[in-house]
């Protein structure tokens, strides 16, 4: 699961006319609903491991009926900037991108006079495989690594581990700070946490003193 968080901004660099205002779109990785406490789970509420989604919930609102789409955090991403369902749009499995006609959200946004930026974690959403390279030709030459062509801003392969974890503000700074002044923004950043192996270790928390469901 991806869970998301919308922040709406009336601040720096612009200000957002009303019907127009500012989105900074949050996304963390594989993280499910027992591990927010604003869902009321009794392990993170006792540990207070999410304070920050907690206010987020309190200020804003809370959906207790969204659902992942996909087991899978590509086929997810696709479909949360698609609007559409993975099976709807042909992307079901691990780094397999969506056709380059397929509409983005965020295009229409950019038609629209928004300024676009994508930063943090977005692996594979154009299909982009590290480990691939011969995948990745294969798909550059085909046109559907085209990423660069449909945002503003755009850093590719860019998540959050270890120590990049403290550059996100700074991060977010710097790409607001290109923002024009005569244009309202829409700026995705997609974290690694709480990824297993990209997180923060288990220090702090006894075991015993979890709560396990019935």
């Amino acid at each position: 699961m991806t869970f998301i968080s919308l922040a709406w901004s009336f601040s720096t660099p612009v200000m957002a006319e009303p019907s127009r205002p500012n989105v900074l779109l949050i996304l963390s990785d594989d993280h499910s609903v027992p591990h927010i406490s604003c869902y009321d789970d009794a392990n993170t509420m006792q540990f207070d491991i999410t304070p920050n989604l907690q206010a987020f919930a309190e200020q804003g609102m809370r959906f207790d009926r969204a659902y992942t789409t996909a087991p899978q955090c590509a086929p997810s991403r696709i479909s949360i900037f698609a609007c559409r369902s993975p099976v709807g749009i042909g992307v079901t499995r691990f780094a397999q991108p969506a056709h380059p006609d397929i509409p983005f959200f965020t295009d229409v946004l950019r038609a629209g006079g928004y300024w676009v930026g994508l930063d943090g974690r977005h692996q594979h959403l154009d299909g982009r495989i590290r480990e691939a390279e011969h995948i990745d030709t294969a798909l550059s030459n085909a046109g559907m690594q085209n990423l660069e062509k449909r945002f503003d801003h755009f850093v590719r392969s860019a998540g959050t581990k270890g120590d990049q974890l403290d550059q996100v503000s700074s991060r977010v700074s710097a790409a607001l700070d290109s923002v024009p002044a005569t244009k309202p923004f829409f700026l995705y950043f997609g974290f690694s946490q709480p990824h297993r192996k990209f997180s923060a270790t288990y220090n702090g928390i006894n075991p015993d003193e979890l709560r396990l469901p019935p």
